[in-house]
């Protein structure tokens, strides 16, 4: 359907012309003329398919593609609507019409089948959705097991740090040194806070 917020399409706008004037044709001959079983036959075409082209959406399932079920639903419904449409412009009964056995079990065929495409587009989007959950699951199992494999990798280079920083007698160093040492306890915070960092992530 037409969403807020979503431009609409040019097909679109096709449809809706396609819809007013068909509509205001039948309205116009209705008012002042007269409307024939084939030209409300024809107009039910037009309208059908502008309605097919504003509202896209209506032919697509849960996972946004285009049903094939639907599409064959759709045109079956719509070809029987105009034939009856056609056939019974002029009727005073549905005797006339002539709905048989036949014709009945076209119509049940249509509904049936519509009932099929909803039972297998619910499983398969039921079955989708459980692999969605899986691959997310794996993926944060990933995602846990690589941070992990980090915070232990920073714990030992934090470690080192210290004890290099811890054997060295800073009294008898001299000014490169003591720089040296300096970008070795820098490195040292450096490294706690990306442990913070990995932490408050891992625990999210």
């Amino acid at each position: 359907m037409v969403q807020e917020g979503h431009r609409v399409s040019w097909l679109q706008l096709l449809g809706f012309m396609l819809m007013l004037v068909s509509i205001f044709y039948l309205l116009a001959n209705l008012f002042f003329f007269s409307v024939t079983a084939d030209d409300m036959a024809v107009n039910f075409f037009i309208i059908i398919l502008g309605f097919s082209f504003s509202f896209p959406d209506m032919l697509k399932d849960e996972n946004k593609e285009i049903s094939t079920m639907r599409m064959a639903v759709f045109m079956v419904v719509s070809v029987i609507t105009m034939l009856l449409l056609k056939i019974g412009w002029n009727s005073k009964s549905l005797k006339e019409i002539g709905l048989d056995q036949f014709w009945m079990g076209v119509i049940a065929f249509v509904f049936g089948a519509k009932a099929i495409q909803y039972f297998f587009e619910s499983r398969l989007a039921a079955a989708t959705g459980a692999t969605r959950t899986a691959l997310l699951k794996e993926e944060t199992n990933t995602t846990t097991t690589v941070l992990k494999a980090e915070i232990e990798q920073l714990k030992t280079k934090k470690q080192l740090l210290l004890d290099i920083i811890a054997r060295v007698d800073t009294t008898q160093m001299s000014t490169i040194d003591l720089d040296n040492m300096n970008n070795l306890q820098q490195e040292v915070q450096k490294t706690d806070t990306r442990l913070i960092e990995l932490k408050q992530t891992l625990h999210q």
